[in-house]
């Protein structure tokens, strides 16, 4: 094995460490261009690096124990470009269509509160709707009127209100304030990626994998995975699947929202069915879907697949040799644990936003150049998965991978600062080298294509993304 970027190569032997991966055992992997691309107190580039480069090389190394010579030698070379990786980590920026979308809700944003500080997220109506009510607004308020009401007050308060009456709502705090927080104590060096093998299963299950084996450019070719995501991280995890082959099938329902303006990007190479899991027939249907499937990568909340009779142990109960990865926002335990979160939440409430703030010396809060813990956490799971993979290959049984995005923000904040002064933003020359032109049911699209190149060969998606419920719910 041999790596050129010796910084980046160490800390992606050490994320493939964390998934029980050997990076000394191949493949060659190198790193290309700039140290630094994007400008940040904290390393994104490396970081956004890295974790391409963890899966490119976890995926490459997964394709050659399911080769029909059963041989785990290495493939020749795994190759990183720097800009690619974080153009990557900003892809719902960077998708073109004729009609630009609208990413964020109105009232979504910081607000100031008598003491710094408050952030609302209310993309989702119901979210929305549940801010406005905590504060005493009502439902048609608009953003002026909001910060209004939000001016008079603590951000603490504010944040418990809104959160306490089933919105999304975060406190701007500063890193140190955050180290004082309990829940910050309750997860003080978890790691921010869990594989775990679990008792029972058997190789049998391999059988429909093994023949044919995978082509050289479709290493995931065979691979099942039912997608039950929505916003950025969950979705980032299957696109990526899919991107290396993988039938993915990502399940939603009519009355479950989804964020309109992502889809053109977080839906490519995925088919997208409906299933009402709130009854007997949905959930019916979703354990037979589990019951062929490979993984289940599902971003709900702690606990809300249980009440429906859909946890862990039910799709283990279908299918006892499925991966079932699970994503949160601040872990399952804990003082915050199934707390409701996103990206720019967790940033704001944990220290991320105030730290970039004060490095810039910026008259407002400013988060990172990118949603770096949900492309983050995204590669994270892919990760687990294409190692939860290659051990149920090898010895059969069910697989669990866990991440948050509060355990990716920790181990973003652990890689130590970074000069704010280096780097700059990417232009529309920068990605243009990455990007693809293809039609799409959204109208014509262009879109970024997959980071990593293995063999020198780029992964790609077989198909454009898709619009909710446009597919059957069957493989």
């Amino acid at each position: 094995m041999t790596t050129s970027g010796s910084d980046t190569a160490r800390l992606t032997a050490e994320l493939l460490a964390l998934a029980g991966i050997d990076l000394d055992a191949g493949p060659d992997l190198r790193f290309e261009g700039p140290d630094v691309v994007l400008p940040s107190s904290y390393r994104v580039t490396e970081a956004a690096a890295a974790l391409v480069g963890a899966v490119a090389v976890a995926i490459a190394r997964l394709a050659t124990v399911r080769s029909s010579t059963g041989s785990d030698g290495p493939p020749a070379a795994v190759t990183v470009d720097r800009i690619e990786a974080c153009a990557a980590f900003q892809s719902e920026r960077h998708f073109r269509l004729a009609e630009p979308p609208k990413l964020w809700d109105e009232l979504s944003g910081h607000y100031e509160t008598n003491d710094g500080h408050v952030q609302f997220h209310t993309n989702f109506a119901h979210h929305r709707l549940a801010m406005l009510a905590a504060i005493g607004c009502g439902d048609t308020a608009n953003r002026a009127e909001v910060a209004a009401v939000v001016a008079e007050r603590g951000r603490f308060e504010v944040e418990q209100a809104v959160s306490e009456g089933g919105g999304v709502a975060a406190a701007l705090r500063t890193a140190d304030e955050w180290a004082q927080h309990p829940h910050a104590a309750h997860v003080a060096g978890r790691a921010p990626l869990a594989v775990t093998a679990l008792e029972g299963g058997s190789t049998a299950h391999q059988v429909r994998l093994e023949s044919p084996p995978p082509s050289a450019d479709r290493p995931l070719e065979g691979v099942r995975v039912l997608d039950l995501t929505r916003v950025i991280a969950g979705p980032v995890c299957a696109r990526t699947l899919a991107a290396y082959g993988a039938d993915v099938l990502r399940i939603g329902a009519a009355a479950l929202p989804v964020v309109d303006a992502l889809l053109p990007d977080t839906t490519l190479g995925k088919r997208f069915a409906h299933c009402d899991i709130t009854t007997a027939e949905g959930r019916r249907t979703m354990l037979t879907l589990a019951a062929d499937a490979d993984v289940v990568v599902s971003g709900f909340r702690p606990g809300a697949l249980a009440a429906r009779g859909l946890d862990t142990d039910d799709l283990l109960g279908a299918n006892p040799n499925l991966v079932v990865a699970r994503l949160s926002a601040f872990g399952a335990d804990g003082p915050w644990g199934g707390r409701r979160g996103f990206d720019s939440i967790t940033q704001t409430a944990t220290g991320v936003v105030a730290t970039e703030t004060a490095a810039f010396e910026a008259d407002r809060p400013r988060p990172l150049p990118c949603q770096l813990l949900d492309h983050g956490s995204g590669y994270l799971l892919a990760l687990g998965v294409a190692a939860a993979l290659m051990g149920r290959h090898r010895r059969g049984g069910a697989h669990t991978v866990d991440v948050s995005l509060l355990t990716t923000r920790n181990w973003v904040a652990s890689l130590g600062p970074a000069d704010p002064r280096a780097g700059r933003p990417l232009s529309n020359a920068d990605v243009a080298p990455y990007q693809h032109h293809r039609a799409s049911p959204f109208g014509p699209l262009r879109h970024l294509r997959q980071p990593g190149l293995i063999d020198g060969i780029p992964a790609r998606w077989d198909h454009g993304p898709s619009r909710p419920g446009a597919d059957p719910a069957q493989w």
